[in-house]
């Protein structure tokens, strides 16, 4: 009987040390996730701090246009400069690829369970995934932040959710 127990002790200790073990893993996994989700959002707000640099150089420029109008050509050109540079695809892309290293698989799964979605839609599900709030995600896309409250409407619907279900909990469960 007595080596029955001494079996079942070491069993049990073996069973808890691996338990342990898992729950160190996983909890080392969460952390690596939280810091790349940290940097993807850091990432994020260094392009809406460009984006709020250069629309506050637009608006000047456009200032200047009306009140010097024999300029208007030159400033034209920057002004669309600008806006090339305040498009958001260019650094979708880069996004995308530091987002798909820290959340592997988030937009094929996304896809495959919503076969209806819009790039749009995906990129703003990538903004819900890392926690934007409503106001980054406005800068970040050049929107109103109505218009973001709309979206995540439009996108509720597009994804069957139910009213009650929350959008953000719902996208990081994916």
């Amino acid at each position: 009987m007595s080596a029955e127990k001494n079996i079942k002790e070491k069993e049990n200790r073996i069973l808890d040390s691996q338990r342990l073990q898992k729950e160190k893993l996983n909890s080392l996994q969460q952390e690596k996730i939280n810091f790349h989700n940290r940097q993807l959002s850091s990432s994020a707000f260094l392009i809406i701090s460009k984006n709020d640099s250069l629309q506050n150089i637009k608006k000047k420029v456009d200032l200047i246009i009306q009140h010097k109008p024999k300029k208007i050509r030159e400033f034209r050109k920057v002004i669309r400069e600008i806006d090339n540079n305040l498009e958001p695809s260019n650094h979708w892309e880069i996004f995308k690829k530091h987002f798909n290293q820290v959340h592997q698989g988030f937009f094929d799964r996304l896809k495959s369970t919503h076969t209806n979605l819009t790039q749009n839609d995906i990129r703003f599900c990538a903004y819900l995934k890392i926690n934007l709030g409503s106001n980054e995600m406005s800068q970040l896309l050049n929107i109103q932040t109505n218009s973001v409250k709309k979206i995540k409407i439009r996108l509720k619907k597009k994804l069957n959710l139910l009213q009650e279900i929350n959008l953000g909990k719902y996208i990081n469960q994916i």
